[in-house]
């Protein structure tokens, strides 16, 4: 092992930072349900103990849907959401809808998922989204997630039964789908209705 790592981790550690640095690990993958785009998406792991695919979205990745109005992307996006949230029991789904386009009976139809299930995994708001909030409310998620993983590490924690590039067992917080919808309607609070319409330009 090189000196110089092995004398920047021993550092790290005695540092005030040391909590917040981990070294990059193994991802994995949840599957949406969309064939190609999984496969596409996808990679090919080598561990010690063998070989599989990871398929799907990497936990953790951004991803953005492009198109004219009309062209499914909200519909997608809740189809890849349903199929990744209804495989574990903690998982869940948040929808900013600022467009107010979508209500709870077309969220169960396209994600497929029950009464209770959308009791338990879906917070939908449609009125009140700024970017400020929506910037909380993102950091409130993930600081819960991490308080949740170490309260009740036996009850939120899956292992995945897919091993790393070390041969260790890959253990994850269940996944959570944040859906934006979208992008460009998002306005910081300081902007009020009425500056908004005064900005827009109409032709005829």
């Amino acid at each position: 092992m090189s000196l110089l790592t092995s004398a920047y981790r021993e550092q790290v550690k005695k540092s005030k930072h040391a909590e917040n640095f981990v070294e990059a690990k193994t991802s994995f993958a949840f599957p949406t349900g969309i064939d190609l785009f999984d496969y596409v998406n996808g990679k090919y792991i080598t561990t010690k103990d063998g070989n599989y695919y990871s398929l799907g979205l990497e936990q953790g990745s951004y991803i953005m849907l492009i198109g004219k109005s009309g062209t499914s992307k909200t519909t997608v996006a809740l189809q890849m959401a349903g199929n990744i949230i209804r495989h574990y029991d903690e998982s869940a789904l948040f929808l900013d809808d600022i467009e107010a386009a979508t209500d709870r009976s077309r969220i169960q139809n396209i994600t497929k998922i029950s009464d209770d299930e959308y009791e338990e995994k879906v917070i939908h708001r449609n009125t009140g989204i700024t970017s400020e909030n929506f910037y909380e409310n993102i950091t409130m998620i993930a600081n819960k997630k991490m308080e949740l993983a170490k309260q009740y590490p036996d009850e939120f924690l899956i292992n995945t039964g897919k091993k790393d590039y070390k041969g260790i067992d890959i253990v994850i917080m269940p996944p959570t789908v944040y859906i934006l919808d979208s992008l460009a309607l998002l306005v910081p609070e300081n902007i009020s209705e009425e500056e908004q319409l005064s900005g827009l330009i109409w032709l005829d």
